[in-house]
């Protein structure tokens, strides 16, 4: 396996084959220079991906977050997605441990859930109605069938039989299987996951959309199955054809970048503000007859002022993030905006003052913690929906002030 840190370049052994597709399938956050004469590697560094990608050589390409490990990765995607609200970081680190990529912890973590939740409860099973001729009466003979056999050797009977073969088992099994058709995730499942491919070995790897459909809850009966489901739902999800070949193939990745925006997302939505926050828009502007590349993080309202937030997943703080907020700013007639990064950034200042005409502006800078998310799952997110509401709002309260004085 090779293994690196994401935002850091690092020595490897890559054929041409092995660059030139991780060019074509991660191009935009990809980077490899040109191979050492001397050793043969090639500096490579992948940017705002953590993940686990099988390669045309046959070897397998870990992707380490930067900031904590696979397990607090695996955390902070549960934290923020509302369809796997069910996984908590104690289960994950339980099950999962800590150790190895962020796909591996998460078969780890499905094979310990799903065997935790049999030992309570047992695999899921259901009664079906089932015909067939038997050697003895079990439920209701089948009269019309039994007048017309020749010689009663056999019963034609209807009973119920409480069969594994359930949609949700399926979903299971399917996940079971697709773990262990990849070397890398079946070393992961271990011991675990070889008893519970015993145990769904009869089971059809073959189910129904609706059972992965994570926006329709499981019913009562089945509920203490959701974690479960969840992790099955995305371990399947995360498995893509990996190199562009004839089998299934792991490429199994976390878009961190689009994960820290996520979270802005979801800490801003935890507050009241004067309108709904919008997130994901359309600067208002024109681009020669298309849509521009931008987006506008988030946009809240507040006493009546309008505030930018931008959410910036890098190591340092850039003049470029500021002049990007600034146009944003400019466009929406707002004199608040918020930089936020994720903890640790190399930041230059905490606040930003300046005058555009007549009408001064502010930005903040202020971070969030990823691995405290991870950990403390929604409430740390609402944590950090308090903490960012109450620096724009003293920041409002000021500029109130100021504006009040100057009158």
């Amino acid at each position: 396996m090779i293994e690196l840190r994401e935002g850091e370049a690092t020595p490897v052994d890559l054929s041409d084959n092995d660059i030139a597709h991780l060019e074509t399938v991660a191009g935009g956050v990809f980077s490899a220079t040109r191979r050492d004469t001397k050793t043969g590697r090639v500096q490579v560094t992948i940017r705002r991906h953590a993940g686990l990608w099988t390669l045309p050589s046959g070897r397998a390409l870990c992707i380490h977050p930067r900031k904590g490990g696979a397990a607090d990765l695996l955390g902070w995607l549960a934290a923020i997605d509302p369809f796997m609200h069910s996984v908590t970081w104690g289960q994950i680190v339980r099950w999962g441990g800590s150790e190895g990529a962020v796909a591996s912890v998460l078969v780890r973590t499905f094979c310990g859930a799903l065997l935790a939740q049999m030992a309570v409860a047992g695999p899921r099973r259901e009664y079906r109605s089932v015909e067939g001729d038997l050697e003895f009466v079990r439920g209701a003979v089948r009269w019309s069938a039994l007048a017309q056999q020749a010689a009663a050797v056999t019963i034609p009977c209807r009973y119920w039989e409480r069969t594994p073969d359930t949609d949700l088992n399926r979903l299971f099994a399917a996940a079971i299987d697709a773990a262990s058709g990849q070397p890398v995730l079946a070393a992961a499942g271990g011991h675990e996951l070889v008893r519970l491919r015993r145990a769904f070995g009869m089971v059809p790897r073959s189910y129904s959309p609706s059972v992965a459909d994570m926006t329709r809850p499981l019913s009562r009966v089945d509920a203490s199955f959701e974690p479960v489901r969840s992790l099955a739902v995305a371990l399947l999800a995360g498995l893509g054809r990996g190199h562009g070949g004839s089998e299934r193939a792991l490429a199994f990745s976390v878009n961190i970048e689009r994960l820290f925006e996520r979270t802005v997302e979801a800490a801003l939505s935890t507050q009241t503000w004067d309108h709904p926050p919008r997130f994901q828009a359309q600067p208002p502007y024109l681009a020669d007859g298309r849509a521009g590349d931008s987006r506008l993080d988030a946009l809240v309202r507040l006493e009546g002022q309008a505030v930018v937030v931008d959410a910036k997943y890098a190591q340092a703080a850039s003049k470029v993030h500021l002049y990007q907020v600034l146009a944003y700013m400019k466009m929406l007639g707002a004199r608040l905006g918020v930089l936020v990064y994720p903890s640790g950034a190399q930041l230059e200042a905490r606040r930003y003052r300046g005058q555009s005409g007549s009408d001064p502006w502010t930005v903040l800078a202020v971070e969030i913690d990823p691995v405290a998310i991870a950990h403390g799952g929604r409430a740390a997110v609402a944590a950090c929906g308090v903490a960012l509401r109450a620096f724009i709002s003293a920041e409002v309260v000021e500029s109130t002030r100021s504006t009040s004085a100057n009158l």
